[in-house]
């Protein structure tokens, strides 16, 4: 992920995932900000992310945030929180879709 891209956001961490037949891979700006460990735990709990979901789904393309979906109670109630998001920490994640071409 290029340092440009990662700057628009403002925010501390930016990622990029990839959608495909053979799951969800991730690439972090700064690169290696995120360890091993946090890239297995969002693995495993990544069917839980409401924009990963929504990316997963549609090839929209407009920004959606994890608010567009669930309300900061329903949020913390979810695995991805407790083990993936609040370590972080993140409160808020924005999200837009880019269609490719192939399977991805």
């Amino acid at each position: 992920m290029r340092p440009a891209l990662a700057s628009l956001s403002g925010g501390g961490v930016a990622t990029y995932s990839e959608f495909g037949p053979r799951g969800v891979s991730c690439r972090d700006h700064p690169f290696h900000s995120l360890g091993v460990e946090t890239r297995e735990v969002h693995a495993r709990f990544v069917g839980e992310h409401p924009l990963v979901n929504y990316c997963r789904n549609t090839t929209d393309g407009a920004p959606v945030k994890i608010s567009d979906f669930l309300d900061a109670r329903s949020l913390h109630r979810l695995n991805l929180h407790e083990h993936f998001l609040r370590p972080l920490p993140v409160e808020h994640r924005l999200a837009i879709t880019l269609a490719a071409p192939g399977p991805l």
